[in-house]
């Protein structure tokens, strides 16, 4: 690796995109710490003559708002400049125009989801750069999940339960709490067929894996009841935050 004793501070401020990390990997540095732009709210105003200011409608449909992707750009000094053509043709062919994650070194907790792009590369006898864009998902995800973890539950609210696996023999009623700010579609994996009521819908769990938008957990409680007998895992982000 070329010698990096001028950036003792470069590992705080790296990323990893697509399991690869921009200094360890690349030997890249970001010409500033890299922070992924904010999305921006889709408002809704209408003008109306004669009158001061607007009607605001961006909350009236849904009373959410809605955002834009994040979109940007970021540029790194590629350390090694004496094999920039490598280094080029190795970063294009592996995120040019590629659907992947991403994590901060500075915000580890979370990973960012959406499309990046190699938009410049300029090279000299001294030094290369290489921009990168980025068209991320306005909602960044929690890097844990439930199914990371053991279930816990309060023994005297024993519909709180906050992660991992339980049995079901009968009827089960389990609350599973959205910490996050935005809708979160779980994964589900059961050993036998399950019946599951949410919303006043009635779904089926097969066995294995099952991935339904039906079962969209709102941020806070969700109260779902299983009936069946048999083991049930829910996987799901246990952030989704802007």
């Amino acid at each position: 690796m070329s010698n990096t004793r001028n950036w003792p501070n470069i590992a705080a401020h790296s990323m990893t995109i697509g399991g690869k990390h921009t200094f360890q990997d690349w030997e890249m540095v970001p010409m500033e710490i890299p922070v992924f732009s904010p999305p921006p709210p889709k408002t809704n105003y209408v003008d109306i003559p004669a009158s001061n200011g607007s009607i605001d409608y961006t909350e009236e449909l849904t009373g959410k708002v809605y955002y834009g992707n994040r979109t940007g750009s970021i540029t790194f000094l590629v350390l090694d400049s004496g094999a920039w053509a490598s280094t080029y043709s190795t970063i294009m062919n592996f995120l040019h125009g590629k659907r992947l994650n991403c994590i901060l070194d500075d915000d580890p907790n979370f990973f960012y989801t959406g499309r990046f792009a190699v938009n410049e590369w300029r090279s000299s006898r001294k030094h290369s750069t290489i921009v990168i864009d980025y068209n991320l998902e306005p909602y960044k995800q929690g890097v844990d999940t439930t199914g990371s973890y053991d279930w816990l539950w309060d023994d005297l609210f024993d519909l709180t339960i906050y992660y991992g696996t339980f049995e079901v023999d009968g009827s089960k009623s389990r609350n599973l709490v959205n910490p996050g700010g935005d809708n979160i579609v779980p994964k589900f994996i059961v050993s036998d067929q399950m019946l599951v009521s949410f919303n006043g819908q009635n779904f089926i769990l097969e066995i294995g894996e099952t991935v339904n938008p039906g079962f969209s957990l709102a941020p806070g409680d969700n109260i779902m009841t299983f009936t069946g007998s048999g083991t049930v895992l829910v996987d799901y982000s246990l952030g989704k935050v802007l």
